[in-house]
């Protein structure tokens, strides 16, 4: 019988509420695209009504001392709530060399509806050296799932890197997946190629 350990569990991520204007707009002087639907007047506007706006920063580090880093929104309304992921960074290099890793192409917005209802427009990765990630999908009332993933010469050692994985140390990878169904009997189809993989 092997000797039992301690189970010990990670604190969670720094998600730091932005509650102030001049700390917004210094978060949105960072943002490639900002656009004034982010504005901190805007949200104060429709603040008025039942709609709230709250926005918030997150840094961390995972154990293979890969970081990430994002920036967002959410706002509610009676009908739904929407979470704008304005920016999502995620590198794996070691911090003294090339910034190397993923970027979101563009702001992606998840929204949730009454009766656990859900869509995502678009989440698309770029990569520094070459390569692409691209979510999107749907849970809609009556419990129909959607959704499709693809990747585009996807750097197989990055991936293993985020996965703490020494296994995967060379070549790339490309991949749809597509998802269909039900919430209860979701049904998931991939193809997957991989080019000069080295495991």
């Amino acid at each position: 019988q092997s000797p039992s350990h301690p189970v010990t569990q990670s604190p969670p991520p720094p998600l730091n509420p932005i509650t102030t204007q001049p700390e917004w707009q210094r978060t949105l002087a960072l943002l490639p695209n900002p656009h004034v639907l982010q504005s901190w007047e805007r949200g104060a506007i429709k603040g008025q009504t039942e709609w709230q706006a709250e926005r918030f920063a997150l840094q961390m580090r995972t154990p293979t001392e890969s970081r990430i880093a994002m920036t967002g929104g959410v706002t509610r309304d009676s009908l739904a709530t929407t979470l704008r992921l304005d920016t999502l960074a995620i590198r794996v290099d070691s911090g003294f060399t090339t910034p190397r890793g993923f970027a979101l192409a563009a702001p992606a917005v998840f929204q949730f509806g009454a009766n656990r209802t859900g869509t995502l427009d678009s989440l698309v990765l770029v990569h520094t050296d070459t390569g692409r990630i691209a979510l999107r999908g749907s849970l809609g009332a009556s419990g129909a799932v959607s959704g499709r993933i693809d990747l585009d010469r996807v750097p197989l050692g990055d991936i293993g890197r985020l996965l703490r994985t020494g296994t995967l140390t060379g070549g790339t990878a490309s991949a749809t997946g597509t998802l269909q169904g039900t919430r209860e009997r979701p049904r998931f189809d991939a193809s997957v190629s991989l080019r000069d993989a080295i495991a």
